[in-house]
């Protein structure tokens, strides 16, 4: 079976020190830990861009090991300014951790922000990443 996501969604693993550098949303999956109700993860959210977001909802897919879509959320992340950084945390509910080899960010919408008109955030995300888990978009 061939894998799901492309070459270029393994150099995730090294995107997380890359990120002072950034000119983009850095959305980084931060950690992974097992709790009762599920799998729960922290995205670290920095802002390298001129945007203040008010909103940014992202569509992930999370797949087993078999490379199965297992789950489907839509996770909204705290206002992140201008040059700030913000940390997201949610359950995975009715996941183990150590069963999803990757997350894709499918999509990001809406993506509002406090002035102007909002960019095409699927174009200027970026992403981090300090877990076992190929996350890509």
């Amino acid at each position: 079976m061939l894998p799901l996501w492309p070459a270029a969604a393994q150099d995730t693993q090294s995107t997380a020190t890359a990120a002072p550098t950034s000119s983009g949303m850095l959305v980084e999956l931060n950690k992974a830990e097992q709790t009762d109700g599920g799998c729960h993860y922290f995205l670290l959210l920095r802002n390298s861009t001129e945007y203040d977001f008010e909103l940014l909802r992202l569509d992930l897919y999370f797949f087993d090991t078999a490379g199965v879509i297992s789950k489907r959320l839509l996770v909204s992340t705290p206002p992140v300014g201008s040059g700030d950084t913000r940390v997201a945390a949610f359950v995975a509910t009715e996941l183990t951790c150590s069963d999803v080899s990757q997350i894709l960010v499918n999509n990001v919408d809406p993506c509002d922000v406090s002035e102007g008109e909002a960019p095409v955030c699927q174009e200027i995300l970026e992403l981090g990443n300090r877990t076992e888990v190929t996350f890509f978009k």
